[in-house]
């Protein structure tokens, strides 16, 4: 995804200056509902990648009232990207032939909860947020592991890490219904005429 920390970043760079920080993004979340937001934020501030890559693509907020809060937007920005990470997912099933019931997740997102858990409730999926966040690291020190002879194989150096995970995400059943019905009536439909929108300014 293009800009899935990188939405966060920008909101906290909009909220205040210097940026709040994501003990702060944190504390703003505990003022938010637990209901969706009603607002569909989409996160195409670097334009949109795979499964519909197009670098035109443009961020939005869609369904702003007078009455919506800081903690509201913030939010809003963490659901925008996780119907995202769901449009993935599902590109991922079709690609693969087979349902994709469980997720693991790492790196700093994790360290959010509530993102974990608006993640897992939008998906129905599980989510395993592994307990080592830099996972990228982690792989590239692998490989010069097993490069250098410290490991005998890829299956010995994937044995070495902590399988365990660090915390498990159960999606609920009823508020995964209400966030099937706004991705299926609301991020989706509105994909086509929002990038339209963002081709035809693009142009100006």
């Amino acid at each position: 995804m293009s800009a899935s920390g990188g939405s966060l970043e920008w909101l906290q760079r909009l909220l205040d200056n210097p940026p709040i920080t994501y003990q702060e993004i944190n504390d703003i979340l505990e003022g938010a509902p637990q209901e969706p937001t009603g607002i569909l934020y989409f996160p195409y501030l670097s334009g949109s990648g795979s499964p519909h890559t197009d670098s035109l693509a443009r961020g939005a907020f869609v369904g702003l009232t007078k009455d919506h809060t800081r903690s509201d937007l913030v939010k809003a920005v963490l659901e925008g990207t996780a119907f995202e990470a769901e449009f993935i997912r599902q590109a991922a099933e079709k690609i693969l032939g087979k349902n994709i019931d469980s997720i693991t997740a790492s790196g700093g997102g994790t360290r959010n909860p509530r993102w974990m858990q608006i993640k897992a409730d939008i998906s129905g999926c599980t989510i395993e947020a592994q307990a080592i966040h830099e996972a990228t690291l982690l792989g590239a020190a692998l490989v010069v592991g097993i490069g250098i002879g410290l490991y005998a194989d890829p299956q010995e150096a994937i044995s070495a890490v902590q399988k365990e995970p660090d915390q498990v995400y159960v999606p609920d059943v009823s508020q995964n219904k209400l966030y099937r019905r706004i991705y299926q009536e609301g991020f989706l439909p509105l994909q086509s005429p929002l990038r339209q929108a963002s081709h035809m300014l693009s142009k100006q």
